[in-house]
């Protein structure tokens, strides 16, 4: 038998056993790696016709006099030819190529690699399809002539990619888009793929007429009038309802924002913004020494913060005297000049009026305290409705009475009743406001 086969046999039967490697292992461990040898190629998809350097690698302290033996395998021949005896090889591969090297120390193989090369036509011709889009919406980008494809392009700074004819961006900006085409994969896992042609198509994106607000942020006077105009928008419509290119805002003290959806030359539809903030007056405030006034009585507002007032009701110091007929918002301007003029901040202190009967009753009444009777003191003489009632724990009414001059003297049916807690319902109507209080009292001998 011809030498060559004897050794290509003997190298497959010893290379292909799970063990047959490196079966001395326990005497020479150093022969052993992970991945002894390795070979490298440029790409593993090529053109027809093309040729392929392959290189082998060997793991540092297997073997310092290496040589090597590199063999092909193909479909359409399985029978392995050895194609060369270096380091490394050139070779053009067929559509679907495997290539060996084995290595061999003083004539004995010690390692063993293959890997599989492809080879394709070169696509004739690309077709690609550009875009024209608004901004802020997508784009489709074709392409045709290959079997496979690779798109790259920039969106936002960041390097995108993708493997299908058809894709869809979201340019911010025009952008061009590289595609490549090939016959066999490309830029997939196991595969370098050298065989394919490349063009670009582009995303057109309208940035130039664009809508927008003058001014798009403004600081004001509160109470001030700040124009707003929009530009390069057809039909505009405002968040606040009205139509036109431009509208008259007020400043309030807090912070708005107005918008405004048109529609430019290119029929790109867009809504914009603008911020309007008032101008600030810091550490103002304005407070009341109660919130609560008794119908007909007095109250007390205070400001303080500025170097001029003006409240509501028309008064212009810093401290007010009230006298409010109904629950009542008063306003303040706190301004910052001496004159009552130029920006102010705004400040709102809440009065509620209520009707403050000014009744109280005693925590205890003695039976035989005879100089007067329990009941409520203080009560005006303009009232409309009057009731008075007392209850021992059990909620047995004991007394009751519609005249505030006739009180409790402590007896229940004509006797004293015995000393402990009892409890007491008051109502009255006093200029038409109803009032009540519900409380106790103890009773002593």
């Amino acid at each position: 038998m011809n030498k060559f086969w004897l050794i290509w046999i003997f190298c497959l039967s010893f290379l292909c056993g799970s063990s047959a490697l490196f079966a001395q292992a326990d005497e020479a461990p150093q022969k052993a790696p992970a991945k002894a040898v390795t070979i490298t190629y440029p790409y593993n998809v090529v053109c027809l016709g093309d040729n392929v350097t392959l290189t082998a690698h060997v793991a540092p302290g297997l073997t310092e006099n290496p040589t090597y033996q590199w063999y092909s395998l193909t479909t359409t021949n399985p029978t392995p030819l050895p194609v060369g005896t270096d380091s490394f090889v050139n070779v053009i591969p067929g559509a679907n190529s495997q290539y060996s090297v084995v290595v061999f120390d003083n004539g004995v193989a010690v390692a063993r690699d293959t890997v599989r090369l492809y080879s394709t036509s070169r696509p004739t011709a690309i077709q690609t399809t550009d875009d024209t889009v608004c901004p802020d919406r997508e784009a489709v980008l074709s392409a045709k002539g290959g079997n496979y494809y690779y798109w790259e392009g920039f969106e936002n700074g960041i390097l995108k990619s993708w493997t299908v004819d058809s894709i869809n961006v979201h340019p911010s900006t025009t952008t061009t888009y590289h595609v490549y085409a090939s016959n066999q994969q490309i830029h997939v896992a196991g595969y370098i793929n050298n065989c394919y042609i490349e063009d670009s198509a582009t995303a057109y994106v309208f940035n130039d007429r664009q809508i927008y607000i003058d001014p798009d942020t403004a600081m004001n006077c509160i109470d001030n009038a700040v124009t707003l105009t929009v530009h390069n928008a057809h039909n505009p419509v405002w968040s606040t309802g009205e139509y036109g290119d431009s509208i008259n805002v007020i400043v309030t003290s807090d912070t708005a924002v107005y918008s405004v959806k048109g529609t430019n030359i290119y029929g790109c539809q867009s809504t914009v913004q603008s911020v309007i903030i008032p101008k600030q007056i810091d550490d103002t405030k304005a407070w009341a020494d109660d919130t609560v006034v008794c119908d007909g009585g007095t109250g007390m507002l205070f400001a303080s913060g500025g170097s001029s007032y003006l409240w509501s009701n028309g008064a212009t110091t810093s401290e007010v005297v009230i006298r409010p007929t109904a629950s009542t918002l008063y306003t303040v301007k706190i301004f910052a000049s001496n004159n009552r003029t130029g920006c102010y901040a705004k400040e709102v202190v809440s009065i509620t009026v209520a009707n403050c009967n000014r009744v109280y009753f005693p925590s205890g009444y003695s039976i035989s305290d005879k100089s007067h009777t329990f009941g409520p003191i203080g009560v005006e003489q303009d009232y409309n409705s009057y009731y008075f009632a007392v209850f021992d724990r059990y909620g047995k009414r004991l007394f009751e009475s519609n005249d505030m001059s006739n009180g409790w003297d402590g007896y229940y049916q004509g006797s004293p009743v015995i000393p402990g807690v009892y409890f007491y319902i008051f109502k009255i109507i006093n200029r038409n406001n109803p009032w009540e209080k519900v409380g106790s009292v103890t009773i002593v001998e």
